[in-house]
């Protein structure tokens, strides 16, 4: 069950409670800075939830990732982590407008994107490659990089950007994506065709994924660890990996599940909401690595 509406309500003054009450027609509510309005809206949209309104058909903006991050937070802290809602778009207003007509070119009369032209991880100057991890991948800043590798800080902002463009134009790879949300799996697929690279697969399911991964042979696996009606992206994968040798990388909200020590612990985990050059990076290093292995005899 969801929350206790009691709940939903506890704390409110009586024009907060109204607005989380309301649920049809339009509803606008004025209110300064501190007054509540994130309480308000996450409540609310518990409420929806709780008066069986489907989580697909609700949608939260705000103008920042973190702020984004924290709304999602909230609505499962009130839930219930186990009953967090599956398909839920909570986003930026500015990354939301972006992914549709990207999302929609095809319909809209707008042809597909082209792979760009290959060019491989690996084969990046070895200090390009460094700068680009130590930004994007291990969260150092520019002036920490800067420091590791004894150059100054705009030389790291210039070696960052050329490494941005070189994994932008590496050669085009099947890339497997395993998530149950709509709005993040076609983020998802923005950002890997963006690099040149090919979705070769969606899936929301164990079994989807299981099937599609035996069927395409997929170079890269990004996976969601929580899938459509509460099935596992780690059992998923685990089974998978008995059949394909294949890089993957976790892109989830609930990382600390894949840290408990019981099982080793992936390479790759990207907390969401994801840093697009943090994805990139790593995407472009799980290649660059499983090419090198193939490249030895």
């Amino acid at each position: 069950m969801l929350a206790d509406p009691a709940r939903m309500l506890e704390g409110l003054t009586e024009p907060q409670a109204e607005a989380v009450r309301h649920v049809d027609g339009p509803l606008l509510v004025l209110a300064g800075p501190g007054s509540g309005k994130t309480t308000v809206v996450t409540r609310r949209i518990a409420w929806l939830l709780g008066q069986g309104i489907p989580p697909w058909q609700i949608l939260a903006l705000t103008f920042t990732n973190k702020a984004a991050g924290e709304m999602r937070e909230r609505v499962e802290r009130i839930v219930g982590a186990d009953l967090a809602p599956r398909g839920l778009t909570v986003a930026t207003f500015h990354g939301f407008c972006a992914r549709l007509p990207r999302g929609n070119a095809r319909g809209a009369g707008g042809a597909p994107r082209r792979p760009w032209p290959a060019r491989d991880l690996a084969s990046l100057p070895p200090i390009e490659r460094q700068a680009l991890l130590l930004v994007c991948l291990e969260e150092f800043s520019h002036e920490q990089a800067a420091t590791i590798l004894s150059v100054s800080e705009v030389d790291v902002r210039g070696l960052v950007a050329q490494a941005r463009e070189d994994i932008r134009r590496q050669s085009a790879a099947p890339i497997l994506v395993i998530e149950d949300e709509p709005m993040i799996a076609m983020e998802l697929t923005d950002l890997v065709e963006d690099m040149g690279h090919i979705v070769c697969g969606q899936a929301a399911t164990e079994h989807g994924a299981i099937e599609l991964a035996n069927r395409l042979k997929p170079a890269l696996i990004l996976a969601d660890i929580r899938l459509r009606d509460d099935e596992s992206g780690i059992t998923a994968v685990q089974q998978i990996l008995k059949n394909l040798d294949v890089p993957v990388i976790f892109v989830t909200g609930y990382p600390e599940r894949l840290l408990t020590g019981e099982t080793p612990e992936p390479a790759y985990v990207i907390p969401k909401p994801f840093d697009p050059d943090m994805l990139r990076a790593a995407i472009g290093q799980a290649l660059s690595i499983k090419k090198q292995k193939a490249a030895v005899p």
